[in-house]
């Protein structure tokens, strides 16, 4: 059971492009579309929110990081943040294929 079975919930009706549609039910399911549509949404939301958080006075780099020295530091920083998003993306769609 997924974390939003245990919220209330409101059916709704979206459109998705017919090889968005097709993929998602490769990867997970016709039976599983709702969970992964739902967690993917909260996902974006978190990104979106901590985004906005980015652009206020809170979200400003007070002082010298060392990560953040140079392009260069800059660069590898991103990259590995990137792979990080990648290798837990690859754990959610196992953990979807498995089920």
């Amino acid at each position: 059971m997924t974390e939003w079975e245990d919220t209330m919930s409101t059916r709704v009706r979206i459109v998705l492009p017919d090889e968005t549609l097709a993929e998602l039910d490769q990867v997970v399911g016709k039976r599983h579309r709702s969970a992964f549509v739902a967690e993917a949404v909260q996902e974006k939301l978190v990104r979106l929110r901590q985004h906005h958080a980015m652009q206020g006075p809170a979200g400003r780099v007070a002082g010298d990081i060392p990560a953040w020295s140079g392009p260069e530091d800059v660069t590898a920083w991103l990259r590995a943040s990137r792979q990080q998003d990648i290798e837990l993306l690859n754990q959610s769609l196992a953990s979807w294929t498995e089920a």
